[in-house]
């Protein structure tokens, strides 16, 4: 293999990775302000909007909801980190050089982070709950198991992620370039994940998501906000969350592109 282009590969594209995504999400807001709060007729897309979606024709409402542009973007990033890790295990497993446990516990958090951002693995397990206890779905949407359910998962899912996080920062022949793009990954995204599963508790998050809509539209929209909190938890649970997952997503996956060059020097001995 081409030593001089693996050598370059693994500086060059980590950061093409996350300066790609930082660009993403600052063109998206950028076009979000000027179509939903300042009516901007760019591209006719506030227009199409409100041709097609009659319940929200907000731009970044259908931007960074469920199933939108931005998620398939985490769903293709958390893929990738996955299968990354599973090649880093195969590999370590053959040349014995280093610990396979931090790629196997790797693979198995990000198999739990793609389940559950694309399938909603925890609603799946409080569909469950909720029905063994006889609760109306409608009932145990706010109710504070569901919370405490949640927020179980995620210890879960952070237990063997920060353990998986403690063993490669212990290992001194990985990379000291793919820690640190693994801890800012770990800290962006480990903040979405707790914010997400304490979301329903003294819905701070409707209110939070309010207040700063109230702070950035302008008056004469303000009676839009007030009348439907809903814009209030969508802020949070949509743009905010989804843009922290997103960016913290392209962290870990420079982090694993990383490793993983780096993995194809030491093969080729060019360590």
């Amino acid at each position: 293999m081409n030593k001089t282009f693996f050598k370059d590969y693994d500086r060059v594209l980590p950061l093409f990775i996350v300066l790609l995504t930082g660009l993403y999400l600052l063109i998206v807001l950028s076009l979000s302000y000027a179509i939903d709060i300042q009516f901007s007729k760019v591209f006719g897309i506030h227009e199409w909007l409100l041709a097609n979606y009659e319940d929200y024709p907000i731009f970044w409402v259908q931007m960074f909801k469920e199933a939108s542009p931005t998620e398939y973007i985490q769903w293709v990033f958390i893929f990738l980190l996955f299968s990354l890790s599973l090649v880093l295990l195969v590999k370590t497993r053959k040349d014995k050089s280093i610990s396979f446990w931090p790629w196997l516990l790797l693979s198995g958090g990000f198999m739990i982070m793609f389940l559950e951002d694309v399938f909603n693995l925890r609603h799946f397990i409080n569909n469950i709950i909720a029905a063994s206890l006889n609760i109306a779905w409608a009932d145990f949407i706010y109710d504070p198991r569901r919370s405490y359910i949640e927020l179980a998962v995620y210890v879960v899912l952070a237990v063997i992620m920060v353990v998986a996080f403690v063993l490669i920062i212990k290992e001194q022949k990985l990379s000291l370039r793919g820690k640190k793009y693994l801890l800012v990954g770990y800290l962006i995204y480990g903040l979405a994940g707790f914010a997400s599963a304490s979301r329903h508790l003294g819905g701070w998050y409707t209110r939070t998501g309010q207040a700063i809509l109230l702070r950035i539209y302008p008056e004469d929209l303000l009676y839009m906000i007030e009348r439907n909190p809903d814009y209030g938890h969508m802020f949070m649970d949509y743009l905010v969350e989804e843009s922290l997952e997103l960016l913290g997503g392209s962290f870990l996956l420079a982090a694993m592109v990383v490793f993983f060059t780096s993995r194809i020097r030491r093969v080729d001995g060019d360590v």
